[in-house]
C-alpha cells in the first residue's frame, strides 16, 4: 500500500500523520484525533482485501472482539468506522516495540524478566478468557513492550468467542506456527487453554533466546508441536530455576486436559515463584506420544498445503537507544527445594523433574551400584584389584614424569557462566574440580549478582583446581542528587529553556502548536510542569506557532448551555450573530439548534446563530389556531413512541419528532441499541401525526411519519 492517507482526514475527525507498521492484513498509521486533541493509532484494512468479504468479517471481528475488552494489558479500542469505502479501527496510540523486538535486542532475557513479562500476559489473557474471548495467536509480534516495561497485548485479528464449536485451523497460523497448540495443529476443538500453550512457547523463547520447534518449512515445524519433545528450558540456560523450568513445560503440555487450567492458575504460580526462587511444583513431564495416544481419536487436517510453505525468519526492525525501566530483579538465595503439596492435581502421577546435573549424578551413582554387584562375587575381582593397583602406580609414575620432565597436558576447557547467579556456580556439584574468586562489579543492566564477565573465558584450557575469576553485578552506588524544579519558561523564548536543561544535562524534545495567546516562537507550556520535580530524562517543551488562521470544523453545541456555548465561540474567534429562544421540551438555556451547523468548515469572523430553551414546553403558551392545534380548554395527556435506529451503522443518532410544524423532541441515541422508547411526550388526549426524523453523520437523514396517543 503507498502513502497515499497520510495527510487524509477521516471522518473530519482523524488526521492520517504516518505510517506506523505494516501486517498482513492492515496498515497501523499515527493520527491526531481533532475532537479531544491526542495521538491515535488507525488500523485501516488493505486496499487489496477491502474486497474479500472474508477479511472483512474478520476485521469487523476484531474490533467487536476488542471492544468488549478493557485491561491495562491490552491495547484499547476507541471507535470502528466505515467511510468512503474504507474500513479501520481508531486503537490506543502505544509508544513501544514488539516483544520480538526487544528479544532480537536483548538475545534472550532473564528468569526475572521473562517472569514480570510473562505475568503481565497470563494477566490480559485471564481478561479475554473472562469475556469469552480466545486470542488464538500469541506470539512475541503481538506484545507491545512500553518504556515503563508495561506488556499489551494486541492483533485479535484471528481470535473467536469460545462458545463457537469450530475453528480455523492450520492456514490461519501458517505465519505462526513456532507458537501454534496441538490441538490447533490437529484441527481439534480448542478452548482458553490453547492461549496458555502459545504462552508457554513465548516463555520458552524469552528465557533461551530460542524457539522449542523449529524446521525448513512449516509442515516440519507443526509436526514437531504434535509429537516432538523439546529440550528443557534449563538444559539450554542452567541458571534457570527448577520451578521456573516446570511452568514453562506445565504450559506446553502437548495433552490440553493436563495443562493449566486457567491463566490466573499460571499467574498464581509465576506469584509463588517471584516470591520464593526455589519453590519447585512437582509437575511431571509428558512425552508427545503419550499426549496423541490421550486424546480422542481425530483424523489429522490436510497439511500437503503446508508441505512447500518455508520459514522466513525476518529479522525485526533495528531498535536503538530503546531502553525499559525494569522493576527490582528478584532475589535467589541458594537453599534446599521446597515441594508444595497441590490440591488439585492435573497429572495423575506427579514427579520433580531433575536438573541436567542431578540426572548425571543419579546415572553413575546407578553404573557404579551395578558395576559393584557384577563383580562383588566374581571369582577375577582379585586379578581386577591387583590390574588397578598396577595402573594406579603407573599413573603416579606417569604423572611425576610428566610433571617435571614433560610438557603441559592440555587441561579443562572453561564453560561459560555469563548469566548464571554466581552463588548458584559455587555451590554447583558440576564445577567442584575448579576453585573460585568472586569480585563485585557495578552494574545496572544485568540483575543482581549474575555473573556478567569471567577469567579465564569460556573456551580456554586450565589445570584442574585452577582459580577461575567470577565477576557479578551489584546496583550502581547513585549519587545523591539534590532535586531541581522546573523553572516557569511561559511566553519566553526558546533557547532560555534549553540552556537551563543544558546546565542540569537533560535532554529536550521541543513539540509546536497552535496558541491564540502566545507569540510565535515562544513557549506556551512544559512537561513537567513549572515548580514541579525534574525526574524525566527528556523534558518537552510545547512553542507556539501563533494563532490558527485556517479554516476548521463548526463545533457541536446542542445542549449547551447557551452562555457556555457563546463563550466558546468567541474563543475560537467566531461571531455570535443573535440568540434566539425557543419553547421546546429542553432544558432552560440548553442550545437546541445552531447555524452554521456541526461540522461545517468555517473560519473566523463567521457569524454563528443560536436557538436555545426558552425552559416553557410548547403546550404551556397559546397557539394560533390552526387544524392541529391545541385547544386550550383540552386535556392534556401523556403518549410514548419506539423508533427503529440502525445499528449496523456504529455511532450516535440524533432523534428529533415534529408535530403540527413545532420540534416536541430532539436528542442523542447509540444505534448499538437498535431501538429506543421514548416516554413522557405531553400532547392533547387523541391520536397525533408526528414526523420523525434519524440522522447519523455522513449519512443522508432517515425522516418518516408515524402517530403518538396521548391518554
Amino acid at each position: 500500500m503507498d502513502d497515499k492517507y497520510i495527510g487524509k482526514l477521516l471522518d473530519s475527525r482523524y488526521e492520517i500523520l504516518d505510517i506506523s507498521g505494516v501486517g498482513g492484513m492492515a496498515v497501523v498509521y499515527k493520527a491526531r484525533d481533532r475532537a479531544l486533541n491526542r495521538y491515535v493509532a488507525i488500523k485501516v484494512l488493505k486496499d487489496e482485501l477491502a474486497q474479500d468479504e472474508e477479511f472483512r468479517s474478520r476485521f469487523r471481528n476484531e474490533s467487536q472482539t476488542v471492544a468488549r475488552l478493557s485491561h491495562h494489558n491490552i491495547v484499547s479500542i476507541y471507535d470502528v468506522s466505515h467511510t468512503e469505502g474504507l474500513n479501520y479501527i481508531v486503537m490506543e496510540l502505544v509508544d513501544g516495540i514488539t516483544l520480538k523486538e526487544y528479544l532480537q535486542k536483548k538475545g534472550r532475557l532473564t528468569w526475572q524478566e521473562a517472569l514480570f513479562f510473562a505475568q503481565q500476559i497470563a494477566r490480559a489473557l485471564e481478561h479475554a478468557h473472562s469475556r469469552g474471548i480466545i486470542h488464538q495467536d500469541i506470539k512475541p509480534h503481538n506484545i507491545m513492550i512500553l518504556r515503563d516495561a508495561t506488556a499489551k497485548v494486541t492483533d485479535f485479528g484471528i481470535a473467536k468467542f469460545a462458545a463457537k464449536e469450530e475453528t480455523q485451523v492450520v492456514k490461519e497460523a501458517i505465519g505462526s506456527v513456532h507458537y501454534i497448540s496441538p490441538e490447533q495443529a490437529r484441527g481439534s476443538t480448542i478452548d482458553y487453554r490453547t492461549d496458555l500453550y502459545s504462552l508457554g512457547v513465548v516463555m520458552y523463547e524469552m528465557l533461551t533466546g530460542k524457539l522449542p520447534f523449529d524446521g525448513d518449512n512449516a509442515l516440519s515445524i507443526v509436526m514437531q508441536h504434535i509429537s516432538a519433545m523439546p529440550l528443557m528450558p534449563s538444559e539450554i540456560v542452567p541458571s534457570i530455576p527448577s520451578g521456573m523450568n516446570e511452568i514453562v513445560m506445565h504450559a506446553m503440555c502437548p495433552t490440553i486436559s493436563r495443562r493449566y487450567s486457567s491463566a490466573s492458575e499460571l499467574y498464581a504460580d509465576l506469584e509463588r515463584l517471584k516470591s520464593d526462587p526455589n519453590m519447585t511444583f512437582g509437575y511431571s513431564t509428558e512425552t508427545r506420544g503419550e499426549a496423541i495416544e490421550s486424546d480422542e481419536t481425530q483424523k489429522l487436517p490436510n497439511f500437503e498445503m503446508l508441505s512447500n510453505v518455508p520459514i522466513h525468519h525476518t529479522p525485526a526492525k533495528p531498535v536503538r537507544d530503546y531502553e525499559v525501566e525494569l522493576p527490582p530483579p528478584v532475589r535467589r538465595e541458594v537453599q534446599e527445594p521446597v515441594y508444595e503439596e497441590r490440591r488439585q492435581q492435573p497429572y495423575e502421577e506427579r514427579r520433580a523433574a531433575p536438573r541436567p546435573a542431578e540426572r548425571k549424578r543419579e546415572r553413575e551413582r546407578r553404573r557404579r551400584e551395578e558395576e559393584e554387584e557384577r563383580f562383588s562375587d566374581s571369582p577375577l575381582l582379585m586379578v581386577a584389584v591387583a590390574l588397578l593397583a598396577i595402573v594406579l602406580i603407573g599413573g603416579v609414575a606417569f604423572f611425576w614424569f610428566s610433571r617435571f620432565w614433560g610438557g603441559e597436558s592440555e587441561g579443562v576447557e572453561v564453560p561459560s557462566f555469563l548469566g548464571a547467579v554466581y552463588t548458584d556456580v559455587l555451590n554447583d556439584p558440576e564445577y567442584a574440580q575448579f576453585r573460585f574468586d568472586t569480585e563485585p562489579r557495578e552494574d545496572d543492566t544485568s540483575p543482581e549478582n549474575t555473573v556478567i564477565d569471567q577469567n579465564p573465558a569460556r573456551g580456554d584450557k586450565i589445570q584442574e583446581n585452577a582459580t577461575i575469576t567470577l565477576y557479578y553485578a551489584v546496583p550502581k552506588e547513585e549519587d545523591e542528587e539534590e532535586d531541581v524544579q522546573m523553572e516557569d519558561f511561559t511566553d519566553r523564548e526558546l533557547q532560555t529553556a534549553l540552556d537551563f536543561l543544558k546546565e542540569l544535562d537533560k535532554k529536550s524534545e521541543v513539540i509546536e502548536e497552535f496558541d491564540e495567546a502566545i507569540e510565535e516562537g515562544r513557549i506556551i507550556r512544559t512537561v513537567p510542569d513549572a515548580g514541579q520535580t525534574i525526574r524525566e530524562e527528556k523534558v518537552r517543551i510545547y512553542v507556539s506557532k501563533g494563532p490558527d488562521d485556517g479554516p476548521f470544523e463548526m463545533p457541536d453545541y446542542f445542549n449547551m448551555d447557551y452562555s457556555k456555548a457563546i463563550a466558546d465561540l468567541t474563543e475560537r474567534g467566531l461571531v455570535l450573530d443573535k440568540a434566539e429562544p425557543r419553547d421546546t421540551n429542553m432544558p432552560k438555556d440548553a442550545v437546541v439548534d445552531q447555524s452554521p451547523e456541526e461540522g461545517e468548515t468555517v473560519e473566523k469572523g463567521t457569524k454563528v446563530t443560536l436557538y436555545y430553551s426558552s425552559g416553557e414546553k410548547p403546550e404551556d403558551k397559546p397557539q394560533d389556531k390552526d387544524p392541529d392545534a391545541q385547544d386550550p380548554d383540552e386535556t392534556v395527556g401523556t403518549g410514548s413512541i419506539t423508533i427503529p435506529l440502525p445499528s449496523d451503522v456504529p455511532g450516535d443518532a440524533k432523534v428529533t419528532i415534529e408535530m403540527s410544524g413545532r420540534r416536541i423532541y430532539e436528542n442523542y441515541f447509540s444505534t448499538a441499541q437498535g431501538s429506543v422508547t421514548i416516554s413522557g411526550l405531553e400532547g392533547s388526549i387523541g391520536t397525533h401525526d408526528v414526523v420523525v426524523t434519524v440522522e447519523i453523520p455522513n449519512r443522508p437523514a432517515n425522516n418518516f411519519d408515524s402517530t403518538i396517543t396521548f391518554s
